[in-house]
């Protein structure tokens, strides 16, 4: 990979880190493994074949400093208000229904020439909803998203989610809907100094190997750079 991308990204994060709120209480810092479209357009997801061979190489290490935080976990997504505020309720009411905001502030895609996926890294606000969730509730959510969910944490610092998903206007609609397969890396702790390394992991996901397990350099190009005013 060449050293103009990551000075690209190095710098993209660096900004993010200015326009952002200085507390990190809701930072939210992830890196999707997707598909760059001809339209420049990023559309997250990989295949089957390949969400599999991550989930078993992630969900089958021993090592201490790896932490199953999520083992098939089901949750429901009802999004309103342009998808800014959000619902989540987990089937069988293993945890308590909550009320989100989720504020995008940049996004940088990067294609990766020689490999199946690209990748993008976004950086939001996520945080607690103060609103009547009873009200809420009575109203037709804008998009309604299902989860299967497995995580696993390295080190107490990055959170590796792995989401089969479908989504439709309604529950009842999205269950029809074929599944989607997403792969995301979100760093867990603000309080450490890991930031940069978010390409790394990406990477790491993409795959560093050929399939005669030799080492291959990766040909990676910056696209799109974009940041939302706050």
């Amino acid at each position: 990979m060449s050293s103009s991308v990551q000075c690209e990204v190095s710098s993209w994060l660096s900004r993010c880190m200015e326009i952002a709120p200085k507390d990190g209480l809701n930072h939210e810092l992830e890196i999707s493994l997707g598909k760059i479209q001809e339209d420049g357009s990023f559309v997250s997801g990989v295949d089957y074949k390949h969400f599999v061979h991550i989930l078993k190489c992630l969900s089958g290490t021993t090592c201490s400093k790896w932490k199953s935080h999520e083992n098939g976990t089901e949750l429901i997504r009802s999004y309103y208000e342009e998808g800014s505020l959000r619902r989540t309720v987990w089937v069988g009411g293993s945890r308590k229904p909550i009320m989100q905001r989720k504020r995008r502030l940049a996004h940088i895609d990067i294609k990766v020439a020689n490999r199946k996926f690209d990748l993008r890294i976004s950086m939001s606000i996520e945080e607690p909803a103060h609103c009547n969730q009873e009200s809420v509730m009575f109203e037709t959510p804008q998009v309604v998203r299902m989860y299967k969910r497995w995580s696993v944490v390295h080190d107490e610092t990055w959170r590796y989610d792995m989401s089969k998903t479908a989504t439709g206007d309604t529950r009842e609609d999205a269950c029809s809907k074929h599944p989607k397969y997403e792969v995301e890396v979100e760093l867990d702790n603000w309080k450490c100094s890991e930031q940069m390394l978010i390409l790394e992991k990406g990477l790491d996901l993409i795959g560093r190997w050929n399939s005669r397990g030799e080492k291959q350099p990766f040909m990676c190009e910056v696209i799109r750079k974009r940041f939302i005013r706050t």
